[in-house]
């Protein structure tokens, strides 16, 4: 009996853990946004909820200083962004539309992809508070709490290739060189052909 309890304590422990790991989580598809520059973000969804997903929203702290927002079509989804002083982005919301969502029953999951820009200069991550709205009204908040955490995204430095590159990377000068010893050997010749045929 101990035995079987132990198993059964055990089995309960991996799923919780399995439902606790089903967390709204932000990653970049290609690679990391840098600091101070724009970079595309996937946002994924799951529902853990009885109820289907109809509402989605991410807000942004108005002093990351983003001004660019471009949304990701996903079929089934309205996007709206929302904008403060200065035209600062604050919110991005996704609505489904009539028949659409994410289904109930800890089994569905939708990506939502957005293009943010420019990011902060001087932070090593970007905490960015979200909202799960069900069918029934009821709300589903990611804003960093131990249950909940908020979906983040972690910047890399800015990458130097291209700021210090030069002219010679990209014309090759040897047959810049050979073509214009060609050009002025044939000038040459033909000044000396001109030359002897005014002599003659």
């Amino acid at each position: 009996m101990l035995i079987k309890s132990l198993a059964c304590l055990t089995l309960l422990f991996v799923l919780g853990m399995g439902t606790a790991a089903a967390h709204v989580t932000a990653h970049a598809p290609d690679s990391p946004p840098e600091k101070g520059g724009h970079g595309t973000v996937v946002l994924r969804v799951p529902n853990e909820e009885t109820q289907p997903t109809t509402r989605f929203e991410v807000t942004l702290s108005p002093s990351f200083g983003v001004t660019t927002a471009r949304t990701r079509p996903v079929p089934g989804w309205d996007a709206a962004v929302q904008r403060g002083d200065g035209g600062v982005v604050t919110a991005v919301i996704w609505t489904a539309r009539p028949d659409s969502g994410i289904p109930g029953g800890n089994e569905h999951y939708e990506d939502f992809g957005v293009t943010l820009g420019p990011l902060p200069a001087d932070a090593d991550h970007v905490l960015l508070p979200a909202t799960q709205v069900l069918s029934d009204g009821s709300t589903v908040r990611w804003n960093d709490q131990p249950d909940r955490p908020a979906p983040v995204v972690t910047l890399a430095e800015p990458s130097r290739h291209g700021h210090h590159a030069t002219i010679t990377s990209d014309v090759p000068w040897g047959a810049v060189v050979g073509l214009l010893t060609v050009g002025l050997l044939l000038a040459v010749g033909g000044f000396v052909l001109i030359r002897r045929k005014e002599i003659s």
